[in-house]
């Protein structure tokens, strides 16, 4: 994190409530560079999940392909039992692995809309909509 250093030229810098101001707003700015770093890690987040999805359900379509070639095999006497069972667990796994993403595109979602200043408070759009006609 970036710190804001702000300097007076010696003058004022006695001064309690001098300093105390000079605080809060060095506090302030660190606040908002947090917060932008939060919401540009939150974008940048979002676009590689998204990437990730495409990629594993592509990965789980694939899987499933040969897990009907597998089934057919199988029903035909080419290939054993084993052999489908174990196809069958990689698209189970790819299944997971998609819903895992998914979940984490969520998670980033939720993390991305607080870190614009949303809520989750039910009365805090309204409070939001009413303020707006003040």
């Amino acid at each position: 994190m970036k710190k804001i250093r702000i300097v007076l030229n010696g003058k004022g810098a006695a001064n309690p409530r001098v300093r105390a101001a000079i605080n809060r707003i060095r506090d302030g700015g660190q606040a908002v560079l947090k917060a932008f770093e939060e919401v540009e890690a939150g974008l940048t987040n979002g676009k590689h999940e998204g990437e990730r999805e495409a990629f594993l359900a592509e990965v789980l379509s694939e899987n499933e392909k040969a897990w009907e070639i597998a089934r057919t095999q199988y029903e035909v006497g080419k290939i054993d039992l084993l052999s489908t069972l174990q196809m069958q667990a990689r698209v189970v796994g790819s299944r997971i692995a998609v819903v895992n993403i998914r979940s984490s595109q969520l998670i980033t979602r939720v993390n991305l809309h607080l870190a614009l200043g949303g809520s989750f408070e039910e009365n805090a759009a309204k409070r939001v909509v009413e303020g707006a006609g003040e």
